[in-house]
């Protein structure tokens, strides 16, 4: 049985003159996952941020696309102007479902997400003519009777794969680094002590952490380590092209809400100039090849431990699969996103 049932197939028959993207402020999601398709859309794009103090935009014959959330009053507004609408797509790209009983998350977390997904999936999945999903196991999960409505999307890098850094010396200082979320709690656990053990048998290396204050706290005595505060979207993104990073890890801990993610964090991490150590799960078995544009490892500490030592070790090595990451990613994308583009 769906978790997801559109509601709404078939029953939209306007032609889009426009396509409206309704978010919680700037964010990741839209950034990976619509910015660089509809940066060069025929159609005009209207950004609809819920929280701000603005009018909704006129949706009259409106392709809208919901990034994840809807709130009370965006609900009402889209409902009232239904027979107006183009079509409306949901674009979900975690298991939001899976929050409440997965014990690595935060607390409060769980409870926004479960209390969300309760409250809201079935006015929206009523409403949507299409739902697009970011992982093979979302689409397991959520998709069911609704198949003919249902879409993979990939996130994408915005504005090509190669960000300018300075150049790399052999003998440089080599910077390990792990930029998590609040989602990534687990993970960070679960480094500290391969970060205490690389910084021990070497001397070569700094570690950037970015992470909540609690994850600070946590790290706070790793020799040679800086813990940033999260940042909004955009800073984060001037941070990761201005200063270079060389290792980056991305550590997977096995859990239900873990296992439908995408692979966002490869493009991060290419897009910070390092190479990645990324846990060998179906989330990285698909864009990453062990040895050629990246490392799969199996969530043993010592086994990435002794491949981070090798790696600062060997810049050759590290400097061959560095160059590998910026091979063209394939990116699926919904034939009606495709579509809508191409309209003119």
């Amino acid at each position: 049985m769906s978790l997801l049932c559109p509601g709404a197939i078939g029953q939209y028959t306007r032609s889009a003159r426009k396509i409206v993207v309704v978010q919680r402020g700037l964010n990741a999601t839209e950034r990976h996952y619509l910015a660089p398709r509809l940066s060069d859309c025929a159609l005009p794009v209207v950004p609809w941020d819920i929280l701000a103090d603005a009018p909704a935009p006129d949706l009259d014959d409106a392709y809208v696309i919901v990034v994840r959330y809807l709130d009370r009053t965006s609900l009402d507004t889209i409902r009232s102007a239904r027979s107006c609408l183009a079509g409306l797509a949901w674009l979900l790209d975690d298991d939001l479902s899976a929050a409440f009983r997965d014990a690595s998350l935060p607390l409060a977390y769980r409870y926004r997400m479960t209390r969300f997904w309760w409250c809201f999936r079935n006015a929206i999945a009523s409403l949507a003519s299409e739902i697009w999903l970011a992982s093979d196991v979302l689409m397991g999960r959520l998709v069911g009777d609704a198949a003919e409505a249902c879409f993979r999307i990939d996130p994408m890098a915005d504005h090509g794969y190669s960000p300018v850094h300075s150049p790399f010396r052999e003998g440089d200082a080599v910077r390990i680094f792990y930029h998590g979320e609040l989602t990534h709690r687990a993970e960070c656990i679960w480094l500290k002590p391969v970060l205490e053990e690389v910084q021990r048998r070497t001397q070569r290396t700094s570690i950037e952490i970015i992470g909540h204050r609690k994850i600070g706290a946590m790290m706070e005595n790793i020799p040679r380590c800086c813990v940033k505060l999260p940042m909004p979207w955009q800073s984060y993104r001037d941070h990761i092209e201005q200063n270079r990073g060389d290792i980056g890890l991305a550590p997977l801990v096995n859990s239900r809400f873990n296992q439908a993610r995408s692979f966002v964090k490869y493009l991060e991490i290419v897009r910070h100039g390092g190479v990645g150590l990324f846990a060998d799960s179906s989330v990285y078995r698909g864009i990453v090849v062990d040895t050629v544009n990246g490392r799969l490892l199996a969530m043993n500490p010592r086994r990435w431990i002794d491949t981070i030592v090798h790696l600062v070790e060997n810049d050759t090595e590290r400097h061959r699969m560095r160059a590998a990451t910026t091979s063209q990613v394939r990116s699926r994308t919904p034939p009606t996103l495709t579509q809508l583009i191409a309209n003119s």
